[in-house]
């Protein structure tokens, strides 16, 4: 693309602040209005892309994750439309991620969850997405004995549970049903019993398509911004 060959572009690129994420943003809508309606983009075969999405991995390991800002937030969101960037984006968040400080889990959780809402909307999780590193990721979220960790885990679970794999939801349910079944089913905290309760009938109970029902208050998505 020209406008990645130009000067004032490429001291943008050698300052990589706001406004290199920016000109991130720009760049991957400009992309995505050439191709409108044309079938999949082939995002490596653009002109300057990889260097482009190479260069803001770098921003990306370089920052604490909880000092992410807006804008870097915004461009890597704006980045997942190449489907093929998830598996990549969410091994480098989670692996920034310490369980034990509070903020960092918030924020990968929320990035994460931002990057599912987008391909959702797009109808699409791209099929080489990581579900095992995935799957230990939720599990070592779910060792926490903060409530609020927990809480905000459940909540993205149970708001895309329906995007994940047939068998990622098998083995997920398997794990919920099993190892920390009273852990949550009995915990302390109102807000992990809630959408613990919601997840196993209106996720998991549906899923299996068990004929059982049984009229418990519905987790809604008032409730769920709630306790994130």
């Amino acid at each position: 693309m020209d406008t990645l060959e130009s000067s004032n572009t490429k001291l943008v690129l050698s300052q990589r602040g706001s406004t290199f994420f920016c000109l991130i943003v720009e760049v991957v809508e400009s992309i995505e209005a050439m191709f409108d309606g044309r079938g999949n983009i082939n995002w490596p075969a653009v002109d300057g892309y990889p260097q482009l999405v190479g260069l803001f991995l770098c921003e990306m390991l370089s920052r604490p994750l909880e000092r992410y800002p807006d804008k870097l937030r915004e461009a890597s969101v704006r980045l997942i439309a190449n489907s093929e960037l998830l598996p990549i984006f969410t091994r480098l968040l989670f692996k920034q991620t310490n369980v034990f400080a509070n903020v960092q889990v918030f924020r990968s959780i929320e990035l994460v969850e931002a990057y599912f809402d987008c391909l959702q909307r797009k109808g699409r999780i791209c099929a080489t997405f990581d579900y095992k590193f995935f799957y230990s990721a939720m599990k070592i979220v779910l060792e926490s004995e903060h409530f609020n960790v927990i809480s905000r885990c459940l909540v993205f679970l149970y708001k895309h549970y329906s995007s994940f794999s047939v068998a990622f939801r098998r083995e997920l349910s398997l794990l919920l049903l099993g190892q920390y079944f009273f852990k949550l089913f009995l915990s302390w905290s109102k807000s992990v019993r809630q959408v613990f309760h919601s997840m196993l009938m209106y996720r998991i109970n549906l899923d299996c398509n068990f004929t059982h029902r049984q009229k418990l208050p519905r987790f809604d998505e008032q409730q769920a911004n709630e306790v994130a």
